[in-house]
């Protein structure tokens, strides 16, 4: 028997409530085979490739590129030729999304209440109800968002409403901002990447008892390994060789390489370290799994397609979460010390700040040297203080006296 096939937003993990439909892959009419590729969706930090549930014939696209939808979302119909065009619209008509039982939809139910982001058609809707690609498309057609009134789900404003909007703008402004006589200012959406990032550091602020420990370490002898071990064919770098020594520093010291999940704290046998990237889209931090098998070669190239790959939003789910540890280096935007918010379920964050000279004391004599400053960020439930300064040994042996 001939069956409608529904093409809904699916649920990437318990926390995901709603995702943004990127872009669509395949066009109304084309035959289509099951799990192929025809829609891209964002969804916290990364864009999914959402495969096709069935073959059939792609016969109604219902959402629109650039929205923002729950979960269970019909977005889309697949059905054979058999299948009227009345039938498609009573399915339509009908369909109701699957309830799902998870603690994401009671959050998503109190965060629409009292989140800015999600403000009714009658506040503010350019404030939050609109996409980035919608956003890309207004700045390119000079639209004010704060003007524009959405017609999309909760008000949220479409293609199709920039591009009416637009019909009436006289004045392209200039470098993408809305100009206003007495304030200029740029109309930037709170992105459900966005939203992840700030949800999880407020939680991890609030909730985790954050302590901190810092050191210097002298880095005379890891430049002089860099520069040993670069070559045309493969430069590597500080942070290449910052990583290969916290991942041998963890080994020594695992009370540190730890997650608390609920009550349980569970202590890893390998290090898989969470590297903290700056996106255009956020803060993002893929993991170097195994980092404490691997030579610094390796995690240099690792980590070299792991930011190519970030950068493009094209990054899996488990590249992103399951991290024992994390690293967050600030040092080559010239910040010399700063403390480092923890990501959970992880129990620590090293933070690591720029290298400036110093003059020491070497054997009685004065000696000019490279320090680098760093700081360790604790969980206090799972890891003292005592913990955490026999890591920070530990990977002081590592880094003033590299393998």
């Amino acid at each position: 028997m001939a069956v409608i096939q529904p093409v809904t937003i699916p649920q990437w993990g318990l926390t995901m409530t709603e995702g943004t439909l990127v872009k669509w892959n395949a066009s109304e009419g084309d035959e289509v085979k099951e799990k192929d590729e025809i829609a891209e969706i964002e969804t916290e930090k990364i864009v999914n490739v959402l495969e096709s549930p069935s073959g059939g014939i792609l016969r109604k696209l219902i959402g629109k590129e650039g929205d923002t939808l729950p979960v269970g979302a019909l977005i889309g119909i697949i059905a054979d030729e058999s299948q009227s065009d009345d039938d498609i619209k009573k399915f339509i008509q009908e369909y109701k999304p699957i309830e799902l039982a998870s603690p994401s939809q009671s959050q998503k139910s109190e965060e629409s209440e009292t989140s800015p982001s999600q403000t009714s058609v009658t506040s503010t809707p350019g404030v939050g109800q609109v996409s980035p690609a919608v956003k890309r498309l207004a700045k390119k057609l000079g639209v004010d968002l704060e003007n524009v009134s959405g017609s999309g789900r909760n008000g949220r404003i479409t293609k199709e409403d920039v591009e009416l909007a637009s019909q009436g703008v006289t004045q392209t402004p200039q470098n993408g901002l809305v100009e206003d006589l007495d304030n200029p200012y740029t109309s930037i959406p709170f992105t459900s990447m966005r939203k992840t990032i700030a949800k999880r550091l407020t939680e991890s602020k609030q909730t985790i008892p954050h302590f901190y420990l810092t050191a210097d370490y002298s880095i005379d002898k890891l430049i002089e390994k860099k520069n040993e071990l670069s070559n045309e064919q493969s430069k590597i770098s500080l942070n290449d060789l910052l990583v290969h020594c916290v991942a041998r520093a963890l080994i020594d010291e695992p009370r540190t390489n730890v997650q608390l999940i609920g009550e349980e704290i569970r202590q890893f046998n390998h290090a898989d370290i969470s590297v903290a990237m700056a996106t255009e889209g956020g803060l993002i931090a893929p993991i170097v799994k195994k980092a404490d098998q691997k030579t610094v070669q390796e995690i240099s190239e690792e980590l070299k397609d792991l930011s190519t790959r970030a950068q493009k939003g094209a990054l899996n789910r488990e590249e992103i979460l399951g991290g024992t540890f994390s690293v967050s280096n600030l040092g080559m935007f010239g910040v010399k010390h700063f403390e480092a918010i923890i990501n959970p379920p992880q129990g620590a964050i090293l933070a690591i700040g720029s290298s400036v000279q110093k003059i020491i004391s070497s054997n009685g004599k004065p000696l000019s040297s490279d320090i680098m400053s760093v700081s360790l960020s604790c969980d206090h439930r799972v890891i003292d203080g005592a913990v955490g300064a026999t890591f920070l040994q530990a990977l002081r042996k590592h880094v003033e006296e590299p393998e």
